[in-house]
Order: C-alpha cells, then structure tokens, then sequence
C-alpha cells in the first residue's frame, strides 16, 4: 500500500498554488491616507510657522518631516497591496516602505518631547534623550531595513519557541510560530508582511516591535506633560490598542481586514494628533509674519 501511494503522490501532480490577489481594498484605504496626509503637510509647511524659537521650532520641523515620511509610508503601503501583497524579497518598493515606516517611531517621540515642554529651552536631559533617541533608534531602523541582518540564531531559544494566541472566543485559537500567515493558502511558508514572529530585520515585525516600544515611550512623555490634552492622549491609545491587536488581527480575520481596520484607526490618530500639535507649536504663518515686522 505504502509503494502505491508513493507511486500515486509522483504520479498526481501537487495541487498548484492560489495566486495571491490584490488587496484593493487596503490599496485604496492607503490612498485616502495619501490625501489626509499631504494635504495636512502642504498646510504644515506652507501656512504655519513655529510659535516661537527653540524646542517649538525643533518641533514644528520634525514633525513636518514625520508627516512627509508617513505619506510616503502610505504611498508606498498602497503599491504594495496592488502589485506584491506578499512581498518575500527586499526590492527599493519595500524598502521605501520599511524606511518611511520606521520616521514615526523615531522622529514622534521627539517631536512630543519638545511640543510638550513647559521652558522656552529644551532642559539638558530632555535635549539628551532627544539626540539619543533619534540616533539609536533611527540608526537600528536603517540597519534592520537595509542589510536584512537574521538575528534569530543570536536569541535564546525560548524566544523561538511557538507561542500558543486565544482567540478570546472572537477567532480560533492560533499558534504563532513564524509561518506567514498570510500565504499558506498560497504555498508560501515565509514572507517580510505577514510572518509572525520573523526575525529578518527587513520583515516588518521587528520595526512593528520597536514602533510599539516608541509608542509606549510617547504615553508616558504625554501623560507627565501638564501640556498634553485629551487629543494626544487619545490617539496615542488609539495607537497602542491597534498595535497590540495587529497579530490577532492577521491569525484571525486576515491581512485585508487588519489593514482595513488600521486605516481606519491611523486616519483618526493622524487627526487627532495633527489638531492638537497645530494649536500647540504653530500659529499662521501671516501672523507670524507681522509679528516679526512689529519688532
């Protein structure tokens, strides 16, 4: 029976695999996001100006660069669900993704740090923190993204062990253990967007990680602000709730649904936190200008 059953497995050729199709529907959430986005940079840049000099000034600029890079970010996200909804190498395209993915991690909590300060200079260990931050993180985000670096041989084996997921009744129970979850009806055990946990920098999941630890770390800036306001404080959750339930998200309902909600989630963030900064670092930039002439 075992030599007929060989013989028929040759014989019968492997059902080929589903091709994977567009997302469309992430295409286009990333789109509108393209729009919000660009239209509150073009605003930023080209009609406000900074209240004041000092951390105000450092502020207003950082965060025009971050609202650049997330459009970029989107711009990038929304090819990728047209033409390589799972991407398993790093071409330029991902690489623009990764790259831009990674500005709001390491540029938002600086901005935060000086939107939020009470003194017309940035205090010694605030201004500290602030060129750390910005050199670790942003030099650990480059190295991941572009030499592709595995750092799974250099973790402690119970780090690599699959980790059992409940579904809390909303979805089957699941076992994260690496496979892309995206492509196994696909025939594809690996790729860099849907493969949970991977540990090839150029994945999305270490950046996602360390997007969660800046998330983290801009909570605790808002909150021991007298500065921060009900808008910050809500996006910033909003930001953290949707990391924690990305993975559930992906096991469960699937990729198109995860970034469905994402879309959602981020274009509200993006509101949010662009209505507070406005008011808090900028004034028009008309205003500011016969300000200046009145001196």
């Amino acid at each position: 029976m075992d030599i007929i059953d060989s013989l028929t497995s040759l014989l019968s050729p492997a059902p080929a695999p589903l091709p994977v199709e567009p997302r469309w529907s992430n295409t286009y959430g990333d789109v509108l996001l393209v729009g919000q986005l660009s239209t509150f940079t073009l605003y930023w840049l080209l009609h406000r100006r900074p209240l004041r000099s000092g951390p105000l000034t450092a502020a207003y600029y950082l965060y025009g660069l971050n609202l650049f890079s997330a459009t970029i970010f989107t711009a990038s996200g929304a090819l990728i669900h047209a033409l390589d909804p799972l991407p398993q190498t790093s071409n330029l395209l991902w690489k623009t993704f990764l790259i831009s993915l990674a500005a709001t991690p390491v540029l938002f909590p600086a901005v935060l740090t000086c939107a939020l300060t009470t003194s017309p200079t940035l205090p010694p260990l605030k201004l500290l923190f602030v060129c750390v931050w910005l050199l670790a993180t942003g030099s650990t985000h480059l190295f991941l993204a572009l030499t592709s670096f595995d750092f799974a041989p250099y973790l402690p084996p119970l780090l690599l062990e699959p980790i059992p997921l409940p579904g809390f009744g909303l979805t089957p129970d699941i076992m994260v253990d690496g496979r892309s979850f995206g492509g196994s009806a696909h025939g594809i055990e690996f790729d860099l967007l849907s493969s949970i946990p991977a540990f090839r920098g150029d994945s999305v999941f270490p950046h996602c990680m360390l997007y969660l630890v800046a998330v983290i770390t801009c909570i605790f800036i808002s909150l021991s602000s007298p500065l921060s306001d009900w808008k910050l404080n809500s996006a910033l959750l909003f930001m953290f709730s949707g990391q924690v339930i990305m993975v559930p998200l992906i096991a469960g309902p699937g990729l198109a649904t995860t970034f469905d909600v994402w879309h959602v989630q981020i274009g509200i963030v993006m509101a949010l936190v662009y209505s507070s900064l406005l008011e808090k670092v900028t004034a028009p930039a008309a205003a500011r200008k016969m300000k200046e002439k009145s001196r």
